[in-house]
């Protein structure tokens, strides 16, 4: 990152510690639109979204696919570091993110160490609260990293029927969307490690921006 500021610093002829001033505040500044971008859509959009995720592959009633995805960061606390190592050995933090069928982000949270477990992520998090409390109605799709409930919708391990087989077949093509989402971020990330802190702010309106296009 440091090499990146400095060829950007003799291309314009400013420091490397302006550099780092400059995109530290730039980031700040998207983190202050985040609100405008990431958030559900409203109750008779989320009609219009069951749809749209229905004509996938014949699942009624998903509003959003969910996943969390660890970015690396680098150790920075020596009496605390450790919880930041994931099961993989290296530190990361443990993000989460719920999207739409258009890439939208609806949620994230990126306050969670890496070794936090995907469920217990989501479990601590504002977007459960609203499932709970029937603020927002209808299904999300993850993986076997969170537990199934009556809104969060995971794989069967060891589908034998073919019920089990055609549910297994519709969740996977239904909730594709959010591997291709986790990977668009990553990309956008690669000129952006410094500020991890911003992951959320800085990524997601960006990316929302890009599907405006």
């Amino acid at each position: 990152m440091i090499i990146f500021q400095i060829a950007c610093g003799d291309l314009h002829k400013i420091s490397q510690s302006v550099v780092s001033k400059t995109v530290s505040n730039i980031s700040k500044r998207l983190a202050l639109k985040s609100r405008q971008f990431i958030k559900y859509p409203g109750s008779n959009e989320r009609v219009e979204t069951k749809r749209k995720f229905y004509r996938i592959a014949g699942f009624p009633g998903v509003i959003g696919c969910i996943d969390c995805t660890h970015i690396p960061i680098k150790n920075q606390s020596r009496t605390r570091g450790e919880i930041f190592r994931n099961r993989k050995g290296w530190f990361s933090i443990n993000v989460q993110i719920v999207c739409g069928l258009q890439m939208e982000i609806y949620d994230i949270v990126v306050r969670s160490p890496g070794s936090v477990y995907d469920s217990r992520v989501f479990s601590n998090s504002r977007c459960c609260l609203r499932f709970e409390e029937g603020d927002l109605v209808g299904i999300l799709v993850g993986d076997s990293g969170y537990a199934q409930t009556g809104f969060m919708y995971t794989p069967v391990l060891n589908p034998q029927t073919d019920p089990e087989h055609r549910y297994t077949r519709a969740r996977v093509l239904t909730r594709n969307v959010i591997d291709r989402v986790n990977g668009v971020l990553k990309r956008l990330l690669y000129s952006t490690q410094k500020f991890m802190q911003y992951y959320s702010l800085l990524c997601c309106p960006t990316q929302h921006l890009f599907n405006d296009q």
